[in-house]
């Protein structure tokens, strides 16, 4: 090797170790995690299963003032009503919140579920707090239609204790 090429070798080598350095600067620094940002991940599965079971209270209070107080023959249909309807809102706001972790929409897919199949049990335990929000009748004919401590799956009440 003569000392022409052994220059622009050590040209070629300069110019690769610049370009090195350069991406490691531009290269973010990976921030410590601390304690609230590892509590933020199972932090996000709570959240998710509430806003589940908020979307139920949300899809009730809306067809109640929409269609009114379904009887014993429409009460699956309203199951099946709050489920897609609640389905809906997951949706949105997970397009919102950019929440696309599959895990995330499984617990909110639970929440729905158990919110709609347990949400009379709810109505059981504060009167009171439905009356004011539904009205009494509301709460009349859903205490009719169920019993308390159960499942209320399609019409069908399946007792738990």
């Amino acid at each position: 090797m003569d000392e022409e090429q052994k220059q622009t070798f050590q040209t070629r080598l300069a110019k690769i170790d610049a370009h090195t350095q350069d991406m490691a600067a531009k290269t973010p620094k990976r921030k410590k995690d601390g304690i609230l940002r590892r509590l933020s991940y199972p932090g996000a599965f709570v959240g998710a299963f509430f806003l589940g079971a908020l979307t139920v209270f949300v899809s009730r209070y809306a067809q109640y003032h929409l269609v009114g107080i379904p009887g014993a023959a429409g009460q699956g249909n309203q199951d099946i009503i709050s489920l897609v309807f609640a389905g809906m809102i997951i949706l949105t706001m997970s397009a919102i919140l950019k929440a696309k972790a599959k895990e995330v929409a499984t617990a909110s897919t639970v929440g729905v579920l158990i919110g709609v199949f347990t949400y009379h049990n709810l109505v059981w335990e504060f009167p009171d707090f439905f009356a004011a929000v539904y009205g009494q009748d509301w709460v009349d004919a859903l205490m009719k239609l169920t019993e308390p401590s159960s499942l209320f799956i399609f019409g069908t009440t399946l007792s738990l204790g």
